[in-house]
């Protein structure tokens, strides 16, 4: 019956809704460790060796330290870890970069990394530059793999757009706290009815197909 298509359509509609709320989104963060204190005035935040190929779908700094509107900058480094500090480097690629990010959720992004880039992940919040910090060389699991976050910045605030420059590493010291994630699910799947009739009548077979599939997603299905 007619009654039983409005129902069907209307679990459709529910199930598009759910995979497009960002409540819905798997997403996959890596661990910071906790705040252990903080610091006002320059961007920090930590380098490390990809130990495999994932993509860096979202970026979070957390809000312990502050509030404040999210910078963060993501960069590849050409040809090698940044020196020690006072050393400094610019052979590095700027991958990503978000200034002043309203909202105190994730940062969503789409940076491909693959196994064996050394990247410098750096992140604060407010107009000043407030760091999140914590344990220094904190090992922390990307892909099932074991890996190190060292600690990595630079001298300034980048709050008024400044790219990345002149990065240095200073490893015995705590690491900027920004989260990453990925495994993220970020479309809605395509819902069809096969066959595709115009009533569906009580006891009649019909199969409802969900594609594509996505990656960490649960469909559900009710009569």
């Amino acid at each position: 019956m007619l009654f039983y298509l409005k129902r069907i359509l209307s679990f459709i509609a529910l199930l598009l809704i759910l995979f497009d709320s960002p409540l819905f989104l798997s997403q996959t963060p890596i661990s910071v460790g906790n705040q252990v204190t903080s610091y006002t005035s320059k961007i920090r935040g930590y380098h490390f060796t990809s130990p495999v190929s994932f993509t860096i779908c979202g970026l979070y700094v957390p809000d312990d330290a502050s509030a404040g509107s999210q910078t963060v900058r993501v960069v590849r480094f050409n040809a090698g870890a940044p020196p020690a500090y006072p050393g400094t480097t610019n052979n590095f690629t700027q991958l990503f970069s978000e200034t002043n990010y309203v909202g105190n959720n994730m940062i969503p992004c789409n940076i491909t990394v693959n196994a064996g880039d050394l990247i410098g992940v750096y992140g604060s919040r407010g107009g000043s530059c407030t760091n999140s910090y914590g344990s220094a060389n904190y090992v922390t699991n990307i892909g099932g793999v074991n890996t190190t976050l060292s600690r990595s910045g630079m001298q300034y605030c980048p709050s008024n757009g400044m790219n990345m420059q002149n990065i240095w590493s200073e490893v015995n010291y705590y690491i900027g706290r920004i989260e990453m994630y990925y495994n993220c699910c970020a479309n809605a799947p395509t819902v069809t009815i096969s066959p595709n009739p115009t009533t569906i009548c009580n006891g009649d077979n019909t199969t409802l197909t969900a594609s594509p599939s996505q990656s960490g997603g649960t469909y559900l299905w009710s009569p």
